[in-house]
């Protein structure tokens, strides 16, 4: 089965549906796809940079694709 998930955010490691679920159902032998924007979670936040940036990284980060965990993130 395909499966496509479209999240508003993606922080690697971090996060059950867009990190965890995809993982497992792509251990269940699922073409998996997560689709989202180039930007952390809570990268809207004022203070990011001081409480989210040394865990998360930037706010904003490169685009394109790649595989993680089994999965594809978009």
């Amino acid at each position: 089965m395909k499966i496509a998930f479209v999240c508003q955010s993606f922080s690697e490691n971090m996060g059950y549906i867009t990190n965890c679920l995809p993982k497992f159902l792509a251990k269940l032998g699922h073409e998996v796809h997560v689709i989202s924007p180039n930007v952390q979670g809570y990268f809207s936040s004022p203070n990011y940079k001081e409480t989210y940036e040394e865990f998360l990284g930037p706010a904003i980060v490169p685009t394109g694709s790649k595989q993680i965990n089994g999965f594809a993130l978009h």
